[in-house]
């Protein structure tokens, strides 16, 4: 009872990832769909430009993200749609530099 129980909380919150209420994708392409779906509805990721690629349920994640976070957040968000596993090739955004006078 207690390991069933553990499971089900285990489902239901992913670092503060809520669980889908939709069946779990089967397919990469349904994975891919899924994840980039995530990713659109995100608030803190629906404004950065990611490129979601899956091959037998690993994605890869390619693109810009503005900070550390958020880079660490599009992997949660992946596995929790289905990716057995993430490649992350993101890249966090270059903060702005200040001008040097000449």
């Amino acid at each position: 009872m207690i390991k069933r129980a553990g499971m089900l909380l285990g489902g239901l919150l992913i670092a503060g990832v809520p669980a889908s209420a939709q069946p779990a994708p089967t397919g990469d392409a349904q994975i891919g769909k899924q994840i980039e779906s995530s990713f659109r509805h995100d608030p803190y990721l629906k404004n950065n430009d990611i490129d979601v690629r899956v091959k037998n349920g690993v994605a890869t994640l390619s693109g810009l993200v503005d900070t550390r976070s958020e880079r660490v957040r599009a992997e949660t968000l992946a596995r929790a749609n289905g990716a057995a596993q993430v490649k992350d090739d993101l890249r966090i955004a270059a903060t702005a530099s200040p001008t040097v006078p000449e």
